[in-house]
């Protein structure tokens, strides 16, 4: 799952989304989908949605499980209610990381699809709270990364355990925010990109920087950083292994609005599969590709090619950033990564964009752009030569999905 952490999140804000009014809320209440212990775990074919909605005050996120992929509009009456909150999948379960609290709630699925309350473990001693990434290793080891403790904390999914903790060598950059974004597991290793950024101040790293460690032992941490580009929002693990940073988004956006530090260009940049280092022959600006001046967010189509947003080259470029992330002057291309080119993406109208969020359910991508209107999201399934819509999300945003089970 490829998450959006920083300034891009801010699209599902421009929604004005209206409250969502649930039956309860999943910190502390029994109904609306929260047995709490209570039911049969169910062993049936089941989809994890999660939608996302914010107020002037805080942000609410809200998840349930389906028996499928949702069609239509989605009904949220079975929907359970938390505050800043991730949601992942993993071994059959649902896993709800609270932010605030630092702290991991795992949920079964019942046979009616209510979820069921099962264990708590809290990274609160950590130091953890809105700089970590979670990845999942095996039913009885995962990783939390926290960067602001150069750490990662092993962790045991089964048990809810916590374990041992090892190294993460990411130094701290001055009057810069760092945050870890999960790539993958592949082959022996689990990988990490890492951005500091500081958008307000419209200053960043302006390298790529991807941290490489053992899944089956703590440490040591790899970190390999290329100056060719500024850092991309995560990155895509193919099939084969090969791992392949997508610029665009938050450091495109500052490089608009501050010319004076001079960054670097957001381009494409690969690790090979096995590599611990960038591939020094492999590097292409995405300017060249797009022929548009910047990138809002990117999604995998599959191991050839990305989808990408893009402001269109057509129209101004507007003065504020507030305005660009707010515009409807974004266009689609497909980028093939391999022979390094694009074309126009039709089937996705000119609009707006939300976030970079993108989920693969059952070989498929899943991701959302808002409707002109900003009364709701629509989830697309990308396909490689097209998109059909799947379904809709009233007064919210997509968050996430990933199959259960």
């Amino acid at each position: 799952m490829k998450r959006v952490l920083l300034q891009a999140m801010s699209g599902v804000a421009a929604l004005a989304l209206a409250p969502i009014t649930l039956g309860a809320c999943g910190s502390d209440e029994t109904e609306a989908g929260s047995a709490d212990g209570a039911g049969e775990v169910g062993s049936q074919p089941a989809v994890m949605l999660s939608v996302i909605g914010t107020s002037p005050d805080a942000r609410q996120t809200y998840v349930a499980a389906f028996d499928g992929v949702p069609t239509g509009e989605v009904q949220y009456d079975q929907m359970l209610e938390f505050g800043d909150a991730y949601f992942y999948t993993f071994d059959g379960s649902i896993f709800v990381w609270e932010r605030e609290e630092a702290s991991i709630t795992r949920f079964e699925v019942a046979e009616d699809f209510k979820l069921i309350r099962g264990k708590t473990v809290s990274f609160a001693s950590y130091g953890l709270k809105y700089d970590g990434e979670l990845t999942f290793i095996s039913p009885s080891r995962a990783y939390m990364v926290v960067a602001s403790q150069a750490s990662v904390v092993v962790w045991d999914p089964s048990t809810m355990e916590l374990g041992s903790s090892f190294a993460m060598p990411i130094p701290a950059r001055a009057d810069l925010d760092t945050f870890p974004i999960q790539i993958g597991v592949s082959g022996e290793n689990v990988y990490w990109a890492f951005i500091s950024m500081n958008y307000d101040a419209q200053k960043l790293y302006p390298k790529n920087v991807v941290a490489i460690a053992p899944k089956d032992a703590d440490g040591p941490v790899t970190i390999v950083e290329d100056d060719r580009c500024v850092p991309s929002l995560g990155g895509y693990l193919m099939t084969n292994g090969d791992v392949y940073l997508v610029g665009g988004a938050d450091a495109d956006a500052i490089t608009l609005f501050n010319r004076a530090d001079n960054y670097p260009p957001s381009c494409v940049l690969r690790i090979k599969a096995g590599a611990a280092t960038f591939d020094a022959d492999y590097f292409f600006r995405l300017k060249d590709v797009t022929g548009s001046p910047s990138v809002v967010g990117t999604w995998r189509i599959n191991d050839e090619k990305v989808l990408a947003r893009v402001w269109d080259p057509a129209e101004p470029l507007p003065e504020a950033s507030d305005d660009y992330w707010s515009s409807q002057s974004f266009v689609s291309k497909s980028i093939d990564l391999s022979s390094q080119t694009s074309v126009d993406f039709p089937a996705l109208p000119k609009g707006g964009f939300s976030s970079n969020i993108a989920d693969s359910v059952d070989d498929a991508t899943y991701f959302s752009l808002p409707r002109a209107d900003g009364g709701a999201e629509v989830a697309y399934r990308l396909e490689p030569d097209g998109i059909t819509e799947a379904f809709t999300i009233p007064s919210a945003g997509y968050w996430g999905m990933r199959r259960i089970r």
